[in-house]
């Protein structure tokens, strides 16, 4: 078996689809084998009253709707309700998925994995709402898109004109089915090669985005030249077998299945220090709490990392993004005199107890972000201290802290950004003594810095304040710190055409007003409201402007919003091209990275006026 599919199941990244055929094997209520299409047709033919002459299952079923009505349901519990599952799909069942789709419609695969998962079982249906998955896959999602016999009355997949009528305007799970062919890798699994549900909703995200989507794997047990090359279009891979052969090298590879906790450490490798003293009620707390939270060390990089779009030279944080954490340990932002300044206060303020918290400040644009993610790692990487960063408010940010300082002995650093949004928290933790070893690092705007900390942050938390550091202009040194790594990470055709002279001078006077915008304007050659006037202007697709302002919206609030969250609003607003499809769109002003979106700059939402319309 390929060894990707061996590292995707490892790292808890392959997602099986279960085609036609899959179930032939397991045994009905009365202990035969499972009918086939052909056989169950000729099976409501003969209860219809009709002579079956080798019609196709849609054509049968299609018509036998008006004849026999809800007769044909029962029909239909009675062959595939109440089965036995197969030797394989008690094989599959005992090891752990991120997710599993399929197309049929009997029980079989449910009893199975009811019985023997590692993992909770949620059966979903292709009309129900979608949902998050569970980041250390103690939840199975098992979704049945053509519909099920414990559901009769949502209906069944079978004919053409049903499967149109479904892909016109595709169920959720359907959607979710073809973005998470862009997230994991896939293993299909049939008999034949003709599965239309799977292949159009793939070619459909396919043909909207420029992703590049995981090369993942199909197995039938025999396939023509032409259907090989016509898969391989949406980089799929044939391999010749049966579900008994993927079956017997899972058993083969892995006689003692790998547990859903190790496969999440896989995953996030930081996860397994964290848990290591962890009971098991504990571990279920940790994953809700924790969700939102970096522990700052490369092993918390997922170790099968992939953008969703092809990589380029330039780097998105010379585009005018946040930095990711890639580019943190990559070194691809400059180590500027503020990084150097905060570096030092930190490390005087974890040697003092009493020291609880420190404070940066500056305009929108000026680096903040960029310097608490820098500093937290050169405080983890040089003092072996243990460092975190909140990526987002969290509404778990008291239990969060309490567990952290349950964990630790001794001092650690929390980094965040939005001071303001927990504030009355901070005075309620320090007050309480329950912090006795976390210095916690935060961020805010100049602009509420100045409004709020002579009158409600002051009072609740001006004691307890060690230092702050003003972020605003940069220097020479930083400017030539920050050239050097625009000339290998950032566009340079327009600077490499200056003079040394001249790039660091227009680049110390345009960042006067922020450094976010002075990089731009540096690199662009116009103003920063020019250059995000133009780009808005220049799209004349609705939906994709509506697509800007749904992440614009949370960038202005400094949320990153989840892929997934996306998708559904999407929905909401009756918009059917995926995520995916914007995203390869609009590379370079909404940027994809590890699951959360964000704009380049907050004020894409605040152009339109209201006057998109979707």
């Amino acid at each position: 078996m390929n060894v990707n599919i061996k590292t995707a199941y490892e790292n808890g990244q392959l997602v099986l689809f279960f085609g036609a055929g899959c179930s032939l094997t397991s045994k009905d209520q009365y202990g035969n084998f499972l009918l086939s299409a052909k056989d169950l047709s000729k099976k409501i033919a003969e209860v219809a009253g009709w002579e079956y002459d080798g019609e196709p299952l849609s054509t049968v079923y299609s018509a036998a709707k008006k004849v026999l009505g809800n007769g044909l349901g029962d029909i239909l519990i009675e062959q595939y309700k109440h089965c036995e599952p197969s030797k394989e799909y008690i094989k599959l069942s005992r090891y752990v998925w991120p997710r599993i789709y399929t197309i049929n419609i009997d029980d079989a695969l449910d009893m199975a994995l009811i019985k023997n998962s590692p993992q909770k079982i949620n059966i979903r249906h292709r009309f129900d709402k979608v949902v998050d998955q569970d980041q250390i896959l103690k939840k199975l999602d098992f979704i049945k898109l053509n519909g099920s016999v414990d559901r009769i009355e949502t209906g069944f997949i079978f004919s053409p004109n049903e499967y149109g009528d479904a892909s016109a305007k595709p169920p959720l799970w359907y959607k979710e089915l073809a973005e998470d062919f862009f997230r994991y890798t896939f293993l299909f699994i049939g008999t034949k090669l003709n599965e239309p549900l799977f292949y159009h909703q793939i070619a459909r995200v396919k043909s909207e985005t420029n992703s590049i989507e995981r090369r993942s794997y199909v197995i039938t047990p025999t396939a023509s030249p032409i259907e090989i090359s016509n898969v391989q279009t949406l980089n799929l891979e044939h391999i010749a077998g049966s579900v008994n052969d993927f079956a017997e090298w899972l058993v083969d590879n892995y006689p003692n299945p790998i547990p859903p906790t190790e496969i999440a450490y896989n995953r996030n490798p930081a996860l397994r220090e964290l848990f290591s003293k962890a009971t098991v009620e504990e571990k279920e707390k940790y994953t809700s709490i924790f969700d939102d939270v970096f522990i700052v060390s490369r092993k918390s990089l997922k170790a099968n990392k992939k953008p969703f779009i092809e990589e380029r030279k330039i780097r998105p944080f010379y585009r005018g993004f946040k930095p990711d954490w890639v580019d943190i340990f990559d070194g691809v932002p400059a180590i500027l005199s503020d990084t150097k300044k905060l570096n030092e206060i930190v490390v005087t303020g974890l040697k003092e107890e009493n020291v609880k918290l420190i404070v940066v400040y500056g305009p929108a644009g000026s680096g903040k972000t960029t310097l608490l993610k820098q500093v937290a790692y050169q405080i983890y990487e040089s003092k072996n201290i243990p460092c975190y960063f909140l990526e987002r408010p969290t509404s778990d940010f008291k239990e969060l802290i309490g567990e952290l300082e349950n964990l630790h002995g001794s001092r650690f650093c929390v980094f965040f950004d939005r001071l303001d949004a927990h504030a009355l928290e901070l005075k309620d933790l320090i007050e309480a003594r329950i912090i006795n070893n976390c210095l916690f690092v935060g961020s805010e705007s100049q602009r509420k810095w100045k409004r709020k900390w002579k009158g409600e942050l002051k009072d609740i938390l001006g004691e307890h304040c060690a230092s702050t550091l003003n972020v605003s202009a940069i220097n020479k040194d930083d400017a030539q710190a920050i050239l050097s790594k625009l000339e290998i990470f950032g566009p340079w055709t327009r600077l490499g055409k200056m003079s040394e002279v001249e790039r660091l001078a227009e680049l110390i006077e345009r960042s006067k007003r922020q450094l976010l915008i002075g990089l731009l304007e540096t690199t662009y050659g116009e103003g920063f409201e020019k250059i995000i006037e133009r780009e808005f202007v220049e799209i004349k697709d609705e939906a994709e402007k509506a697509f800007i302002i749904l992440v614009g919206l949370a960038t202005l609030h400094r949320y990153h919003i989840r892929h997934e969250y996306v998708s559904r609003a999407l929905s909401y607003l009756n918009i059917s091209r995926s995520v995916s499809h914007f995203i390869g769109k609009l590379s370079g002003i909404v940027n994809y990275n590890n699951g959360v979106l964000l704009a380049r700059h907050h004020v894409y939402a605040a152009i339109p006026e209201g006057n998109v319309t979707c």
